[in-house]
């Protein structure tokens, strides 16, 4: 059954089977997560800009390589610290409290909250338990802030060149966000996925009971759904995720 056919049809179905309350499940933990991956993030991306490492060439020009270097170095580091957070994030969001099965999709872990969920891991699978999926969510923040932070900086680099974006920084910034948006929403989309399959799986003894790793994950979607079929699911709300 397919009760999320799109973004549209996805809020009406959330709010007729949970209210409007049920658009913003897991907004404690995406909130945490948001508030340590990027202050992580953003903050070692910053500092080393600062130490020059992004600095531009003779003729002015940033390295593209140098910034997807350095997006990648700082996506490893926030999401390292974050990995917790976006875990619980999934799985709350997952949840459904209708009663009505056809509403129902995922493993459903029954969390009461952010806390609630960092005890019931701890306690049933330790400290590892809470970096469940690592392994998915690193190439995913990797992938996404190399080609996230050094889209958005050669863009507007690039921008800054023609009168018309030079006397509007708000319209500079607009076009730029819209642009990294697509872009990085085309590399992320599939690690979004694989992430999602990982950490939202039942477990037993700390393991995966569907999936093994990430290359598990896209080894099986791939066979049984078709690799964009299967992996770009819900690209329009993530490109305006990414975009906004």
């Amino acid at each position: 059954h397919k009760p999320y056919r799109s973004v549209i049809k996805s809020v009406q179905s959330i709010v007729k089977a949970e209210g409007w309350r049920g658009l913003q499940k897991g907004l404690s933990a995406q909130t945490a997560f948001q508030f340590t991956m990027n202050s992580v993030r953003l903050g070692i991306y910053q500092t080393l800009d600062d130490y020059g490492f992004l600095k531009p060439d003779e003729n002015g020009k940033l390295s593209t390589l140098r910034c997807i270097a350095v997006g990648g170095i700082s996506g490893l580091a926030g999401v390292t610290v974050s990995c917790p957070f976006y875990m619980i994030k999934t799985q709350l969001q997952s949840q459904s409290k209708s009663s009505n099965v056809k509403f129902v999709v995922g493993y459903q872990h029954q969390h009461r909250g952010l806390i609630d969920a960092l005890k019931t891991i701890y306690r049933n699978n330790g400290l590892r338990g809470l970096w469940k999926g690592y392994s998915a969510i690193v190439p995913r923040n990797c992938i996404g802030s190399s080609v996230q932070l050094s889209t958005f900086s050669t863009c507007k680099d690039y921008l800054s060149r023609y009168q018309a974006f030079q006397n509007s920084i708000f319209f500079s910034a607009l076009v730029s966000s819209l642009t990294t948006g697509l872009v990085t929403c085309v590399f992320m989309t599939p690690f979004d996925t694989a992430a999602t399959r990982m950490f939202n799986q039942p477990t037993e003894n700390g393991k995966g009971l569907y999936y093994r790793n990430i290359f598990d994950v896209f080894i099986k979607v791939s066979k049984t759904e078709g690799f964009f079929t299967g992996f770009y699911k819900g690209f329009v709300p993530n490109y305006f995720r990414y975009a906004c």
